[in-house]
């Protein structure tokens, strides 16, 4: 069984690292990471993120090792896998920022190739 305690220092290093995340994976790890030194079990703090109490005890080791900055990298070492998208694949930020251009983009795409939409 993993010892989850952590000095008052890293607690407020990691609540202070959720406060500023914008990304919810990222903050969802550090919440089970506080969770599990709070005294709670794998387990409960499972069944409150939503994930297997065998990802959060990874997520802990990956803290542990690593910091918060291993505890937030998304895909390397902590899960998901590489983009297998080609440049030419990938869709700009600005394409989703407004929904209306994209479904137009999209309703043009489909007409001229698919002939779906008339």
């Amino acid at each position: 069984m993993l010892d989850y305690t952590l000095s008052a220092d890293k607690l407020g290093e990691l609540r202070a690292a959720h406060r500023s995340t914008q990304d919810k994976r990222e903050a969802d790890r550090i919440k089970a990471v506080v969770l599990l030194a709070a005294g709670w079990t794998a387990e409960d703090v499972a069944e409150v993120v939503l994930v297997d109490p065998n990802t959060l005890r990874s997520h802990f080791k990956c803290y542990r090792q690593g910091g918060t900055d291993a505890l937030c990298l998304i895909g390397t070492g902590v899960g998901g896998s590489a983009c297998m998208l080609d440049a030419d694949q990938l869709v700009s930020e600005e394409f989703f920022g407004d929904p209306r251009k994209y479904h137009r983009e999209l309703r043009s795409l489909l007409t001229a190739n698919f002939a779906i939409i008339g």
